[in-house]
């Protein structure tokens, strides 16, 4: 039973798909273990430890050991801090971290957001306490192997038997019948949570092997995607297989036929942010209108606002939205002194944009932040002006400084056929944010990892 599922063992990278293990106990201790009978690489992104209350618990609070590291960056407390562990290939390669006493209600492992997570599918968990080390998790356990079929049979209705030597025969039949009920469950529009859906696909689809049932993994993720937005963090996991635009396309049109069989008017696209729908196409009017009325409310509070990215992109183009886009970039302009000043501005806006009865919210540690209204979102964009510059999110949302000319004084462009702000020299605020080849297009820039 050692290696009955494809990827028995594999997991996320992202909160929502980690390894999350249960403790509920006090413990003092915690390893981490490669099962393999071969030489293989530790190699994880994060490693957070919650106390009784549910809080993260500080790296300094942790005495972190490992078997070994590649190289000066990857140092035993960075699986704490999420630089990573990274050891040598070697055999029963570990981490270990070494606490007082504390009751510890959880932990959640992160895996590489790459096809190189495959190198955690023999991990062990073991907690100490009092002395005594348990194992916590196993992947390959009786106990496990149970979750996983009773899972199995929930989601899809089959349940494994074997009534023959031939395990081998049973096990392919056995995902012949899987494969068939989550295609038909997509193909006829039913539901199952996102939860469901990648621990399905992580353990059906092969991760160490360079082929693809693209319809397959097409229809559970799919499946997924008619609830929930998957990020680039779990497609990431398929990019040996997604290692191309022709390949990432087809997987594309796999997503989109199943939509069309289900009698679903929903449509999708597979971009560097992840899989979502194509409301930006399917709903231009009312992201214009979105647009328009946020912009009115930022300039009536006496905020100079333009659009930029890839709205900028494709007004200058096509003057229209990208076919391949997922929302519009507006940049705001603020004029402060210091980061205290910048923040306060930015709550500023919040404000006045909650006021005039927008909704708003962060999805991740940079300062830009969504505004949403009737189930289309914008995504605003600060820029901080000082003496003649300003600073702002570029390539790969790193900040850094652009002369202010380029951005102001505002100039106006058509965009689906209505006039907004812009930049003052569009064409050069487009050759500093995607270089000198902008003017082709290229759907796969800035792609988070690489493309044949």
């Amino acid at each position: 039973m050692y290696n009955f599922f494809p990827s028995q063992g594999f997991f996320g990278s992202a909160d929502f798909n980690g390894l999350e293990i249960r403790v509920d106990q006090e413990i003092e201790g915690i390893t981490l273990r490669l099962g393999t009978d071969a030489a293989e690489i530790l190699n994880l992104s994060a490693l957070r430890i919650f106390d009784a209350d549910g809080s993260l618990l500080e790296p300094a609070a942790v005495i972190a050991s490992q078997s070994s590291a590649i190289d000066e960056r990857f140092v035993a407390s960075g699986l704490l801090t999420g630089a990573g562990v990274h050891t040598r290939r070697e055999m029963g390669a570990w981490w270990q971290a070494e606490l007082k006493p504390i009751h510890v209600s959880r932990i959640l492992l992160l895996n590489r957001p790459d096809e190189w997570g495959v190198r955690s599918s023999s991990l062990c968990v073991h907690l100490r306490a009092q002395g005594i080390n348990k194992c916590a998790y196993d992947p390959h356990s009786v106990n496990r192997l149970a979750e996983t079929f009773n899972t199995f049979y929930r989601t899809c209705g089959v349940a494994y038997s074997s009534n023959t030597y031939d395990l081998a025969f049973c096990r392919e039949n056995w995902f012949r019948q899987i494969k068939a009920a989550l295609v038909d469950k997509a193909q006829r529009g039913e539901m199952i949570s996102r939860g469901d859906a990648l621990t399905l696909s992580q353990l059906l689809v092969p991760q160490s092997v360079d082929r693809l049932d693209s319809r397959f993994l097409g229809s559970l993720l799919y499946l997924s995607a008619l609830n929930y937005r998957i990020p680039a963090e779990t497609l990431s996991n398929y990019s040996r297989y997604l290692n191309s635009p022709d390949a990432i396309l087809g997987f594309e049109r796999e997503l989109n036929d199943t939509a069309s069989i289900a009698g679903s008017s929903k449509r999708f696209c597979v971009t560097k942010h992840g899989i979502m729908e194509a409301l930006l196409v399917q709903k231009a009017d009312e992201f214009i209108d979105l647009s328009r009325d946020v912009l009115s409310v930022l300039e009536a509070a006496g905020f100079s606002v333009c659009i930029c990215y890839g709205t900028l992109l494709g007004a200058v183009r096509n003057n229209d939205f990208l076919p391949h886009d997922d929302d519009v970039d507006l940049l705001v302009i603020l004029d402060a002194e210091n980061e205290v000043e910048e923040k306060s501005i930015e709550s500023t806006i919040y404000g006045v944009l909650q006021n005039a009865g927008f909704s708003t919210h962060r999805s991740s540690s940079h300062r830009n932040f969504h505004v949403q209204r009737g189930g289309i979102a914008l995504d605003v964009f600060p820029a901080w002006r000082k003496d003649g510059q300003i600073r702002l999110y570029m390539e790969r949302m790193k900040i850094r400084t652009l002369s202010d000319d380029i951005i102001t004084p505002l100039s106006t462009i058509s965009l689906h056929g209505v006039s907004l702000p812009a930049p003052n020299r569009p064409s050069a605020f487009l050759d500093e944010r995607y270089g000198p080849n902008w003017k082709v297009p290229d759907r796969f820039h800035e792609w988070p990892w690489p493309l044949k």
